[in-house]
């Protein structure tokens, strides 16, 4: 049985290579209009790894037509190069809206209809015991080798991840004006999705109010409030970089004795909005999640959650 014709060339490996990587530039630059980069460099890195397996050992362009079709090897590939279960997944997902758009603007044959995705067991959300939370956000604002200002940011930043639920990047992409102190609430206009983004808007509890406000005065206080971006470098007078993000974590870890990473916080967030009876709707809406499915994978029993939970029994 032949297989189905695909619209490359058929002289050289190379050559049906790098009409492949046009056909998914273009692609691209058309998504880029309504999705996020943060979608766009997904794509991306899907794409490049999905090449090296077109181009592997014995690549010939019978062997890259094949191949081009073969999810299942594609799946099998990544294992054995040792990509995880979950990130394997992660690539095939990040691929198909490449082959729905093939086969709709050319006619490729399109071999998502016929391929299931990879199945994997979730892990867990990493959510932090309210006592860790509590010794992060304690060390941040004590930590010794920082001046007054560096503790109020760092204290600020790592608080709107665990009390409001930011990204990584959402957290240092905020502005000025997306900082509301007469409402009490962040907008956050740059989250994932279609078109830039989501917008949503979080409000601050008293807890975050005070440490924003802190870092507030300090900020004003050491004369960077001409900046447009929230959270400040002293050293750039530019907006805090990832880099710089990574220091004052790592500081935190150290310094606390608890692990943790910027999206720890964030699962901690919504995991104790669910703990504390917030309705699942509710919890979606503040997260910012598109499907409901995704706010359920938030909702971890702790060691204390069992043992209160038995405590309630009774039959008398």
């Amino acid at each position: 049985m032949d297989l189905p014709r695909v619209p490359l060339p058929d002289e050289d490996v190379a050559e049906m290579l790098a009409a492949l990587t046009r056909r998914f530039d273009d692609f691209v630059a058309r998504a880029a209009v309504r999705r996020s980069p943060h979608t766009i460099r997904w794509y991306r890195a899907a794409f490049a790894r999905y090449r090296r397996y077109l181009a592997g050992a014995g690549a010939t362009p019978a062997t890259v037509r094949a191949r081009l079709l073969d999810l299942d090897g594609w799946v099998d590939w990544n294992l054995t190069n040792g990509v995880s279960h979950i990130a394997t997944n992660t690539y095939w997902r990040a691929l198909r809206p490449f082959f729905n758009d093939w086969e709709a603007t050319d006619g490729a044959p399109n071999p998502y209809r016929t391929h299931r995705a990879p199945r994997f067991n979730p892990a867990p959300p990493k959510a932090l015991s309210r006592e860790h939370c509590a010794r992060i956000l304690l060390t941040a604002a004590n930590y010794p080798r920082w001046d007054t200002f560096q503790r109020a940011r760092a204290a600020a930043v790592l608080g709107v991840m665990l009390y409001a639920g930011l990204r990584r990047g959402e957290a240092l992409g905020l502005l000025n004006g997306d900082v509301n102190f007469e409402h009490g609430e962040l907008r956050v206009a740059r989250g994932k999705g279609a078109f830039g983004g989501k917008t949503r808007f979080v409000p601050m509890n008293a807890d975050l109010l005070r440490l924003v406000r802190a870092y507030q005065r300090e900020r004003e206080r050491r004369g960077l409030d001409g900046a447009p971006e929230f959270f400040v470098s002293t050293r750039s007078r530019a907006g805090l970089s990832g880099s710089g993000l990574h220091l004052i974590v790592r500081a935190v870890v150290r310094g606390s004795g608890v692990a943790f990473s910027p999206h720890a916080l964030r699962h901690s967030f919504v995991t104790h909005l669910l703990r504390a009876g917030v309705p699942l709707y509710m919890a979606r809406d503040l997260a910012g999640h598109s499907h409901i499915e995704t706010t359920l994978i938030y909702t971890k029993v702790f060691p204390k959650d069992r043992h209160d939970s038995v405590r309630k029994l009774s039959f008398e």
